[in-house]
């Protein structure tokens, strides 16, 4: 699904759940619940990563940190990494004092990702990369040696947040105030997606569209209450595939 499409259908899912900018429900009470219900599904289901790429460009969603370091990486390439790493260090039989320098050399030299340093616990980078349900991997640097593995996911956005939160007591002001940052970016990103901004986008759309889709819903009041709702759900994706010459 394009973008422009999805946001098309949250201002028409919008438009129902706020039932509509006339009584429309005066025969069928149920129609609008019924049928923003049955479009935030549509929408639920095309919450994938290439939908979300889409989002993400343009904005600064993982950018205008200090220090700035964004790249991206394959999950593969991460688990890589980590299987070399371990290969180095549990084979390791080189000066115990230079042991750490030759460590984060080794890595700069074999690194595919580049998604965690010499001081990276590879034990948690492990759990983290196991959490992360898409094969896209985005690598932030906090500071250095220091990273996030960040995926293109609704759900593991979430998680981040609440990894964030539950960082209580940061003394680095400069990675206090990017995790800040960070924190609010994403918390802006996800309002598309998110439940608590139901009823927010019927505005979004134009008034020509919005009249066009309540007086189709006016023609199926009548109905029997899920035909009703299933017709008025069915003419929203046909709506939103007109306007912006899409195919669901």
């Amino acid at each position: 699904m394009k973008k422009d499409t999805y946001m098309t259908l949250l201002g028409l899912r919008d438009t129902c759940y706020n039932n509509f900018n006339f009584d429309i429900d005066e025969k069928d009470f149920y129609l609008g619940t019924d049928t923003y219900k049955k479009i935030d599904k549509i929408l639920k289901a095309s919450q994938d990563e290439q939908l979300l790429v889409q989002f993400e460009e343009g904005t600064h969603l993982y950018q205008d940190y200090d220090p700035e370091y964004l790249s991206v990486a394959q999950k593969r390439e991460v688990q890589h990494d980590i299987n070399a790493a371990r290969d180095f260090l549990d084979n390791y039989d080189g000066s115990v004092d230079d042991k750490h320098d030759n460590y984060s050399a080794y890595l700069d030299d074999n690194s595919l990702s580049y998604s965690f340093g010499a001081d990276s616990n590879l034990d948690e980078v492990q759990n983290n990369l196991n959490d992360i349900e898409t094969a896209g991997v985005i690598v932030w640097q906090r500071r250095k040696d220091e990273y996030i593995l960040l995926p293109h996911t609704i759900h593991s956005l979430e998680r981040i947040k609440k990894q964030i939160s539950s960082n209580k007591h940061v003394d680095d002001k400069k990675l206090r105030y990017a995790m800040e940052r960070l924190f609010d970016n994403i918390t802006d990103f996800l309002k598309p997606f998110s439940d608590s901004e139901l009823g927010k986008y019927e505005n979004s759309i134009s008034e020509e569209l919005k009249d066009n889709f309540e007086h189709y819903a006016l023609g199926v009041q009548t109905d029997a209450r899920e035909v009703a709702a299933d017709k008025l759900t069915k003419y929203a994706a046909e709506l939103a595939e007109k306007e912006n010459n899409d195919k669901l």
